[in-house]
């Protein structure tokens, strides 16, 4: 079994415990159903069974309709948590009349619930519909021959279990009706092997740009065969970049275009896969316009004075949903969009899919627009 399913697994059996003791005590016990916790019991262990059976390559319609069931129960457990420390504050004093304590204790599961149930639709509907985000980038004097070069990145697709073959059609039809020059992939394409899931990327082919589609991974490929995935997306015709550069024309400017490896290839001891801008842009033309596509936005830091212009990055989704994007952004100094960092500009996409919940409440996957002005 592959080591991410199995991480997977115990964090959210971990999870399931928790979230069991929250459900039973705020949103059942008030009501008298506490033994309907069973039921809860049942649908996490038949998740995980789902789930191994999927990524065995079983694809009846019932699974995937009971999975992405289960990721939107888990992309709400904040609610009950905050239903559960409400029922345990509000009603633990022990001067409270009883019959006060047991209406408030069925108030507050039932808003519970009826919360849990909204935010949760609002959160799925967000997922499968990211919006085009326009941003300008501003050139250097002597750059200026690149104006109005449109690029157009796409970030954390993460195709597989809930996201399909559908969803990648969209996206191609949208990135191709904004007439880019230039298209980026920034990593963490699929959840899954790529001989098992090929068809839901192969729409991918069909990307179209005046300068070409460049690709580089993301730390989800390693856990499911990197270089599966580095053939198949050379097979559907776009450059990928494994720590190396390619040098196109643009109106008389040369565009260097440099992408690198994620750092869980160290990890792996994926020798040939070094992770260091350094080595991706060795030997490129010191005065050209340099673009790094770089999967993780704190790859600047290794950036700093190699003469990047211009780096795009994805990986943080933005905190992929509301509350989780506020404590994402206390460990990731650049969370989503336009920056400036040093002498270049960096820009996070908060990617174009999501990973596990189908849940993107106030922070909608996005496709990036980005204009040289």
């Amino acid at each position: 079994m592959n080591i991410f399913l199995i991480v997977f697994s115990i964090s959210y059996l971990i999870l399931s415990l928790v979230l069991r003791h929250f459900i039973k005590v705020s949103i059942f016990k008030p009501f008298g159903l506490s033994k309907l916790v069973y039921l809860i019991d049942f649908f996490f262990i038949s998740f995980i069974i789902a789930n191994i059976l999927t990524r065995q390559g079983y694809s009846f319609d019932f699974l995937k309709t009971y999975l992405k069931s289960g990721y939107i129960f888990i992309g709400i457990t904040w609610v009950f948590f905050i239903t559960y420390m409400a029922n345990t504050f509000l009603t633990k004093s022990e001067k409270q009349n009883p019959s006060r304590r047991d209406f408030l204790r069925k108030t507050i599961g039932g808003v519970g619930t009826v919360s849990a149930g909204a935010l949760a639709y609002k959160g799925y509907k967000s997922a499968f519909e990211p919006l085009v985000i326009k941003e300008n980038i501003t050139l250097d004097q002597n750059f200026k021959s690149l104006s109005d070069t449109k690029i157009v990145q796409i970030s954390d697709l993460h195709l597989g279990p809930t996201l399909n073959k559908d969803f990648a059609i969209d996206v191609v039809k949208t990135t191709n009706d904004l007439n880019p020059d230039l298209i980026f992939i920034t990593g963490d394409i699929a959840d899954g092997k790529a001989s098992e899931i090929f068809e839901m990327v192969a729409p991918l082919r069909d990307l179209k740009s005046t300068f070409g589609v460049f690709y580089v991974v993301g730390n989800h490929e390693y856990y499911w065969g990197v270089q599966g995935w580095i053939d198949t997306i050379a097979a559907l015709g776009i450059n990928v970049l494994v720590d190396e550069h390619q040098v196109i024309d643009i109106n008389g400017t040369q565009v260097t275009i440099a992408g690198i490896t994620d750092k869980t290839a160290p990890r792996l001891k994926i020798n040939n896969h070094s992770f260091d801008p350094k080595v991706a842009l060795s030997g490129s033309p010191e005065q050209s316009y340099k673009i790094l596509l770089a999967h993780r936005p704190k790859s600047c830091y290794q950036a700093e004075g190699l003469g990047v212009n211009l780096q795009l990055s994805g990986h943080t989704h933005g905190g992929q949903a509301f509350p989780w994007n506020l404590a994402v952004g206390l460990v990731q100094p650049y969370l989503k969009g336009l920056y400036t960092h040093k002498d270049f500009y960096l820009y996070v996409n908060r990617g174009t899919g999501f990973w596990g919940p189908p849940n993107r409440l106030l922070n909608r996957g996005e496709i990036s627009l980005l204009t040289l002005v």
